[in-house]
C-alpha cells in the first residue's frame, strides 16, 4: 500500500471524478442515510455527493489517501480493508467503488462484505476500466509496468459476481474508457426491482 501512500498527493491532478449529477440520479441520492466508498482513496468521487448524504465514509487502507480525504469537508476517512468492513449489516444506503475492484486482494471477500452492509434496497455502483477496450487494456498495462497486481475483470463479469450474490444488476454505460455497473439489493419482502428503477 506504500505506493497508493506516495501517489496520493498526485492522484487527484490525474484522475477526474464522475459527473455529479449522473452520480446522483444513479444512487438515488435522497438527502439522508450512509455513502460508504469502498476503496475510496482521497474520496475524489464521493466528496461531491456530500450534500445529498447524512454521512459519507470513505475507506482505504491507505493512510496517505486518507489523509487527503480527511482534508476534505463533508467526509469521514477510516482505515480498513474491504474485505473486512468495520460496519453492521444492512448500514449502508449505497455504495460506490471507482476504479477499485481490480485492486482488491480478495475480490470475492470484499464483494460478500459491501453486499453485507448494503441494506435491503440499497444500490452500489462500480465503475472500472473496460478492459474490451484499448484504454481500458493500456490502463492495464500500465499499471502492471508501474507494479500493481490489479486484476481486471469485464463489466459482464462484474455484473455476474454482484449477482451471484443476489444483487439485481445491469451495465449502465459501455463504449468509453469506463464502464459503469449499477446493481441493486432487493427489498426484505425479496421483491427485486430493475437496477435502474
Amino acid at each position: 500500500m506504500r505506493s497508493f501512500d506516495f501517489l496520493a498527493p498526485l492522484y487527484d491532478l490525474f484522475e477526474r471524478p464522475p459527473e455529479r449529477s449522473g452520480l446522483l440520479s444513479l444512487l438515488g441520492a435522497d438527502g439522508g442515510g450512509l455513502l460508504l466508498d469502498v476503496g475510496g482513496g482521497t474520496g475524489r468521487v464521493t466528496h461531491q455527493l456530500r450534500d445529498r448524504f447524512a454521512r459519507v465514509v470513505v475507506c482505504d487502507v491507505s493512510l496517505g489517501m486518507l489523509r487527503r480525504a480527511a482534508g476534505r469537508q463533508g467526509l469521514i476517512p477510516i482505515a480498513a480493508c474491504s474485505e473486512r468492513l468495520p460496519f453492521r449489516t444492512g448500514i449502508a444506503d449505497a455504495v460506490v467503488i471507482t476504479d477499485a475492484l481490480h485492486h482488491f486482494q480478495d475480490r470475492d471477500r470484499a464483494l460478500d462484505e459491501v453486499v453485507r452492509v448494503l441494506r435491503p434496497g440499497g444500490r452500489v455502483l462500480i465503475e472500472e476500466p473496460d478492459i474490451r477496450r484499448p484504454l481500458g487494456r493500456f490502463t492495464a498495462w500500465a499499471e502492471r509496468c508501474v507494479g500493481f497486481r490489479g486484476r481486471f475483470l469485464s463489466p459482464w463479469d462484474v455484473c455476474r459476481c454482484l449477482e451471484e450474490r443476489g444483487i439485481v444488476a445491469r451495465v449502465m454505460e459501455e463504449g468509453g474508457f469506463r464502464a459503469r455497473i449499477l446493481g441493486e439489493k432487493p427489498d426484505d419482502g425479496g421483491q427485486k426491482h430493475s437496477a435502474s428503477d
